[in-house]
Order: C-alpha cells, then sequence, then structure tokens
C-alpha cells in the first residue's frame, strides 16, 4: 500500500507492507483498515477464504475473507492478487451480505487477477478428510481448502480464472506457421534435449515475454546465447511487441486463448 501523507516525501513510503506474526487472528484486518486512509491500492498477496478481518464503520460491522478490508475506503482500489486462491460462491456471498450492510462502489474498485487460482467444493472435501486423517495431530485448519487448491497449484492441474476462458486449440493451431524458422534454428544450433532427446522448440527472441518474466524474477543480468548460430540467416528478427486488434498490448496475455489472438510485431 501506499502510505504517503501529506508533506512526506514519497520517496519514502512507497509500499507498506501488514504480517502477521502469531499464527493468525492479531488483528490484521484492522490495522490494513487504518492504512489504507492513505492508501491508492490495497492489495492481497496470499491466502483464500480462511482469513477472516471484521471492520466497524459507523456502528456498522462489515466482514471480510477474500476481499481486501480497504475495500470500505472509496478513494482507494482493492486487489485480489494471483498468489490468492478465490472459492467464488464464498466471494459472492461475501459481498452480497457487505453490500446489505450498505457497502457501495465496490464494483468500481476491487480487480481481481485472471491469474488467481480456483478453490473448488472437492479442495474443501479433501481438506476436511485430511484433516480427520490426522486425528489429534490435526492442523486444526478452517477446512476451506486452502492448502489443497495450493497442491493443485503447485502440481500445475489447478484451474485459474483465466481458464475458464481459454481455448488451447485455438493456440494450437497457430504454432505451424511459426514452425520453419524454428526447426532451422533447432537443426543448425543442435537443440536436442539431454534427458528426453527431443527436439527443442526454438523461435526468434521474444522481448514482450521477457519483459514480463524480467518483471516477476526481477533479473539483474541477462546472458545471450547461441549469436554464433544466427550467421547463416540473411535477416535476424526480434519481437518487439504483442498488438491485438491493431493496438499494442501492454501486458502478457494470461491464457493460450487470448495469446493465440496476438500478432507479434517483428524488426
Amino acid at each position: 500500500m501506499n502510505g504517503n501523507k501529506t508533506g512526506e516525501n514519497p520517496k519514502l513510503h512507497k509500499v507498506t507492507v501488514v504480517l502477521g506474526a502469531q499464527w493468525g487472528d492479531e488483528g490484521k484486518g484492522k490495522v490494513v483498515d487504518m492504512l489504507a486512509v492513505d492508501a491508492d491500492l490495497v492489495c492481497r498477496c496470499q491466502g483464500g477464504n480462511n482469513a477472516g478481518h471484521t471492520v466497524v464503520v459507523d456502528s456498522t460491522e462489515y466482514d471480510f475473507h477474500l476481499v481486501p478490508s480497504g475495500i470500505i475506503n472509496p478513494k482507494a482500489k482493492s486487489i485480489i492478487g494471483n498468489g490468492v486462491v478465490i472459492h467464488l460462491p464464498g466471494l459472492f456471498d461475501e459481498l452480497q451480505k457487505n453490500e446489505n450492510k450498505g457497502l457501495t462502489g465496490w464494483k468500481d474498485r476491487l480487480l481481481i487477477s485472471d491469474r488467481a487460482h480456483l478453490v473448488f467444493d472437492f479442495h474443501q472435501q479433501v481438506d476436511g478428510l485430511q484433516e480427520a486423517e490426522k486425528g489429534k495431530k490435526s492442523l486444526g485448519t478452517t477446512k476451506k481448502g486452502i492448502g489443497p487448491a495450493y497442491s493443485s497449484k503447485a502440481t500445475r492441474n489447478g484451474i485459474r480464472i483465466a481458464d475458464l476462458l481459454g481455448d488451447f486449440n485455438v493456440f494450437t493451431e497457430k504454432i505451424p506457421r511459426l514452425q520453419e524458422i524454428g526447426d532451422k534454428l533447432q537443426r543448425i544450433g543442435n537443440e536436442v534435449g539431454v534427458t528426453t532427446k527431443r527436439k527443442r522448440r526454438c523461435g526468434w527472441l521474444d522481448i514482450p515475454l521477457l519483459k514480463y518474466t524480467s518483471m516477476v524474477n526481477g533479473y539483474t543480468k541477462l546472458c545471450i546465447t547461441k549469436l554464433d548460430i544466427l550467421d547463416t540467416f540473411e535477416e535476424i528478427k526480434i519481437g518487439v511487441a504483442y498488438k491485438r486488434h491493431g493496438k499494442t498490448l501492454h501486458y502478457f496475455p494470461s491464457n493460450s486463448s487470448e495469446l493465440a489472438k496476438v500478432e507479434v510485431s517483428r524488426e
């Protein structure tokens, strides 16, 4: 959160992070609500609806589980980030209950990452079964399916919000058009997997993808290899931008369906 106050140097207060240090129930929601008064963005970065925060405004109690408690501030945007796991029925129920209590304007202030993973009912059932199996050694979870949802994310078989609209077949139809250059790069560079012995997929340097991975990983240096094989090409191209409907995208698409509709500008 941006906790700047009038008269202070904005460079001194870029982000304020609220962490609980006593295994939960420390009153984080109230602290966030207090800090949100001077914030432009209030972000939830992890967890799910196992959390619980109560904020009292003019004698009205608002209860939050997934939604950042800063949503009450009409001047701040509230963000549910890609690290959060979302149970959609729970989210809709939470918003409706708080709206009935008087929360207004949240549709204009709440942003949800389409890279956030979803919690399904079977995750909650697995959570309960795992707790029961541990008996007296159980962790005491809320059985909201948070742990199993993160397990699905880690094993790459989870479903993200973006995947609800994805169409992988559209993406695969585009691959053959790029294969000729890729095959030549693979052949000259002798790109074969050491373990699988499969031919590696190759292509021109993709700057939009590089920018995205740099943002995620925070690179300090880059090492570019295989420059020695490019002298056999009359022309060397670099992907410099993604465009859709003639307009440059300023973000990296989160699903294969959107990526399939992108045209790469190369120079």
